[in-house]
């Protein structure tokens, strides 16, 4: 009876710390907790940042709001499709009880027998609107959104490219630094924390360090497989600043529920200062015995 009134009391307070707590979280490598601390030396990578719990069921379960230029679109095809299927399926689920119920067997009534020829154009032009209004819309957005969000990636100065090697169990970033050229001394490498500018165009670069493992940041509406031994793109532009979650949308294995990280929205300016102070730090902190920062490859168009 005591240990049983012992887990009573632990459900209740743990219960408890769930719905008040907020989950903090930014990611950061020892080098980089030098802009908060010139001094500190103790080996650190965390999840940081602010990310508040929802309050109440339709705010755990509801679409979270789209933060890129392209999100109302992604949003739209959603609905369309759902709206479709669901309104398909109200009605045909009527139609199923409505004559189940009207030609059941009861005292007197006689089995009706058709072949099916003689109510065929009802249903042929059923067929037709569904496949105008569902199959034939979608086919022409899958064509489009294909040629545009996975054909040809943005290219030049003003793009911001990141590459992204995920791993068992943190998620690797790298920046080409102040020179612009990937695979030098002032490569700006981040743990768990993907920093990026409102208002400009980011190109990502991502493959695989061990497993297969997928990118997905709800606010973006992407989502993108990281492969081992291929490189995978993915490409889109904030609007607004921010704090939001990283989560791998693939069982990666055991430790899966690690796969966390956040992306930072800023604003210009700021994005500027922290990559200039990052990219000297990371310059002046180059080692080039240290094997396991010099991940990478050649950035491909």
């Amino acid at each position: 009876m005591k240990n049983n009134f012992k887990k009573i009391i632990f459900f209740v307070l743990l219960c408890t710390s769930l719905k008040l707590g907020v989950q903090q979280a930014h990611a950061q490598t020892v080098e980089q907790l030098h802009q908060s601390n010139p001094n500190f030396e103790k080996e650190k990578v965390h999840a940081q940042g602010i990310y508040p719990p929802p309050a109440g069921i339709y705010n755990t379960y509801k679409t979270p709001e789209s933060i890129t230029t392209d999100g109302a679109h992604f949003d739209f095809l959603f609905n369309y499709v759902s709206l479709g299927t669901f309104i398909s399926f109200v009605i045909m689920m009527f139609l199923v009880f409505y004559f189940t119920f009207k030609y059941r067997d009861k005292p007197g009534a006689k089995a009706f027998y058709t072949d099916g020829h003689n109510e065929h154009k009802y249903t042929l032009i059923v067929d037709i609107l569904f496949f105008i209004f569902l199959d034939c819309f979608l086919i022409y957005w899958s064509v489009v959104d294909t040629a545009k969000y996975i054909g040809e990636p943005p290219n030049g100065p003003e793009i911001v490219k990141v590459q992204v090697m995920p791993q068992q169990w943190l998620w690797n970033f790298r920046y080409a630094g102040k020179d612009g050229v990937f695979g030098t001394a002032d490569d700006i490498v981040t743990t768990n924390e993907l920093w990026i500018p409102k208002g400009k165009t980011v190109s990502l670069q991502i493959k695989s360090k061990d497993v297969i493992h997928g990118f997905m940041v709800h606010e973006v509406r992407h989502q993108m497989d990281a492969l081992p031994g291929t490189i995978t793109r993915l490409w889109f532009e904030p609007t607004r600043t921010g704090d939001f979650e990283i989560a791998c949308m693939h069982l990666c294995g055991t430790a899966h529920y690690k796969m966390k990280a956040f992306m930072k929205v800023v604003e210009q300016n700021q994005f500027d200062n922290w990559s200039k102070e990052m990219s000297e730090w990371s310059e002046a902190r180059f080692d080039p015995e240290d094997k396991a920062t010099h991940w990478g490859w050649t950035w491909l168009l």
